[in-house]
Protein backbone atom coordinates (compact mmCIF):
# COMPACT_ATOMS: atom_id res chain seq x y z
CA UNK A 1 0.00 0.00 0.00
CA UNK A 2 1.34 3.29 -0.39
CA UNK A 3 2.16 5.97 1.90
CA UNK A 4 0.18 9.10 0.90
CA UNK A 5 0.00 12.27 2.46
CA UNK A 6 -3.48 12.76 4.03
CA UNK A 7 -4.33 15.30 2.05
CA UNK A 8 -4.13 13.08 -1.04
CA UNK A 9 -6.22 10.78 0.88
CA UNK A 10 -8.98 13.07 1.86
CA UNK A 11 -12.09 13.67 -0.12
CA UNK A 12 -15.04 15.58 0.40
CA UNK A 13 -17.47 12.80 -0.07
CA UNK A 14 -15.77 10.14 1.05
CA UNK A 15 -17.05 6.42 0.35
CA UNK A 16 -16.49 4.08 2.25
CA UNK A 17 -16.14 1.40 0.08
CA UNK A 18 -13.87 2.82 -1.60
CA UNK A 19 -11.93 3.91 1.01
CA UNK A 20 -11.37 0.21 2.26
CA UNK A 21 -10.41 -0.76 -1.20
CA UNK A 22 -7.36 1.46 -1.01
CA UNK A 23 -6.36 -0.30 2.23
CA UNK A 24 -5.49 -4.00 0.46
CA UNK A 25 -7.30 -5.77 3.49
CA UNK A 26 -9.60 -8.65 3.29
CA UNK A 27 -13.03 -8.28 5.26
CA UNK A 28 -15.88 -10.65 5.82
CA UNK A 29 -18.75 -9.90 2.45
CA UNK A 30 -21.01 -8.92 5.80
CA UNK A 31 -18.35 -5.97 6.69
CA UNK A 32 -18.05 -4.89 2.83
CA UNK A 33 -21.91 -4.82 3.00
CA UNK A 34 -22.11 -3.00 6.03
CA UNK A 35 -19.24 -0.20 4.24
CA UNK A 36 -21.60 0.27 1.91
CA UNK A 37 -24.49 0.74 4.05
CA UNK A 38 -22.82 3.01 6.08
CA UNK A 39 -22.41 5.10 3.59
CA UNK A 40 -25.90 6.25 3.84
CA UNK A 41 -24.85 8.12 7.10
CA UNK A 42 -21.92 10.52 5.04
CA UNK A 43 -24.22 13.36 5.26
CA UNK A 44 -22.11 16.00 7.26
CA UNK A 45 -21.69 18.96 4.52
CA UNK A 46 -23.01 17.06 1.50
CA UNK A 47 -26.80 16.71 2.35
CA UNK A 48 -28.02 18.90 5.44
CA UNK A 49 -31.57 18.30 4.38
CA UNK A 50 -31.47 14.29 4.61
CA UNK A 51 -30.46 14.40 7.86
CA UNK A 52 -33.70 15.65 8.92
CA UNK A 53 -35.46 12.56 6.83
CA UNK A 54 -32.82 10.01 8.43
CA UNK A 55 -33.86 11.38 11.65
CA UNK A 56 -37.25 10.27 10.83
CA UNK A 57 -36.48 7.13 8.96
CA UNK A 58 -34.20 5.60 11.51
CA UNK A 59 -35.09 4.02 14.92
CA UNK A 60 -33.47 4.11 17.95
CA UNK A 61 -32.97 0.14 18.42
CA UNK A 62 -31.78 0.45 14.41
CA UNK A 63 -29.36 2.95 15.33
CA UNK A 64 -27.99 1.29 18.25
CA UNK A 65 -27.30 -2.15 16.28
CA UNK A 66 -25.49 0.24 13.55
CA UNK A 67 -23.60 1.81 16.32
CA UNK A 68 -22.26 -1.68 17.97
CA UNK A 69 -21.41 -3.08 14.17
CA UNK A 70 -19.31 0.01 13.60
CA UNK A 71 -17.56 -0.49 16.57
CA UNK A 72 -17.14 -4.48 15.78
CA UNK A 73 -15.86 -3.07 11.93
CA UNK A 74 -13.60 -0.37 13.35
CA UNK A 75 -11.93 -2.58 16.31
CA UNK A 76 -11.54 -5.48 12.98
CA UNK A 77 -9.94 -2.26 10.99
CA UNK A 78 -7.55 -1.79 13.92
CA UNK A 79 -6.49 -4.94 14.23
CA UNK A 80 -5.80 -6.25 10.77
CA UNK A 81 -4.25 -2.25 9.93
CA UNK A 82 -0.16 -2.55 10.12
CA UNK A 83 1.31 -0.99 13.00
CA UNK A 84 3.32 2.54 13.10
Amino acid sequence: MDKKQPAECASPNPNLTILYEKTGLDLSEEDTDFLQMMNMFQIEGRYPDYLNTLHQTTKKSETQTIISQAKDLFQCLREKLPSN
